[in-house]
């Protein structure tokens, strides 16, 4: 193995402590699979994930002062579970404080990658343990008034997190399981392809009546870019290119790649994906 490939991997191993699946190593050319298996790092546990989670929940719960809310959940260096405490939030009182929207505010956008991720893991813990399908339909449930209500999540980070993720066996099938979910249960997300699709051609720049569609589009389905009741975004500034079908193409790309990386048995929901969107 060359000392210079070796320097370059170990340096985004320290930076960037991460892990990768079994199937995915073995899509690897050998020397990063050797690389890699032999610096693998210890998996986080997901039962103490979620006894985190409903700690801070309790916490939530307890506290009524709201700066101390905000200073308690919204500080540098406090454990990335925000969101899975907002995720809790919904399935049990389907609503959100308005203090909520303060505290990720103080959290800021930047942070939020990391609740993110870790509320991508919570939910597929709760998924995979769950053996009652109304549970899982309320979990899928939530995450989508989490992007399409709220304006907490959007479809396409959430998706390349969760496809991202490193997870073996059942939790992989259950990740593939909750994209298709998240992109089919529901019209929101299809609805908009939809009408996408039906008025706009591939070859955008031959129209020359692109930007009154683009409007059109964006009037019938207004984006947010901020939670609802957002502290320091009021009004956010007009769109001028794009909308949310157009930001999902690079990540459906990659999506479509970690199920090539998936055991057969598991790949048979692309299939499903493809043939509905």
């Amino acid at each position: 193995q060359s000392t210079w490939c070796k320097d370059l991997l170990t340096s985004i191993m320290t930076n960037t402590p991460h892990t990768w699946s079994q199937h995915t190593l073995q899509c690897f050319p050998p020397v990063l699979n050797d690389f890699f298996v032999q610096n693998s790092i210890p998996k986080e546990n997901k039962q103490l994930l979620k006894k985190s989670v409903d700690e801070e929940y309790r916490n939530w719960a307890g506290m009524s002062n709201e700066n101390d809310i905000i200073s308690h959940f919204g500080a540098a260096g406090t454990p990335p579970l925000f969101l899975c405490l907002l995720f809790k939030m919904i399935v049990e009182t389907d609503t959100i404080s308005p203090v909520a929207y303060k505290t990720l505010e103080r959290i800021g956008a930047r942070a939020l990658s990391a609740h993110l991720r870790k509320l991508c893991d919570y939910l597929v813990f709760e998924v995979s343990n769950s053996g009652v399908g109304a549970h899982v339909n309320k979990c899928v449930d939530t995450i989508n008034d989490m992007i399409w209500k709220y304006n907490i999540l959007t479809i396409d980070r959430l998706v390349l997190c969760l496809s991202l993720r490193t997870l073996e066996g059942n939790e992989a099938q259950v990740s593939f399981c909750i994209i298709q979910l998240l992109l089919l249960k529901t019209s929101e997300f299809r609805n908009r392809l939809q009408e996408f699709v039906n008025n706009n051609s591939p070859e955008h720049w031959k129209q020359n009546n692109w930007h009154e569609r683009h409007l059109a589009f964006h009037q019938k389905f207004p984006e947010k870019f901020a939670p609802d009741e957002s502290v320091s975004h009021p009004s956010t500034l007009p769109v001028y290119f794009g909308n949310v079908c157009l930001r999902f193409l690079p990540v459906l790309d990659i999506t479509i790649h970690r199920y090539l990386e998936v055991p057969a048995t598991m790949s048979k929901t692309l299939d499903v994906l493809l043939d509905h969107l």
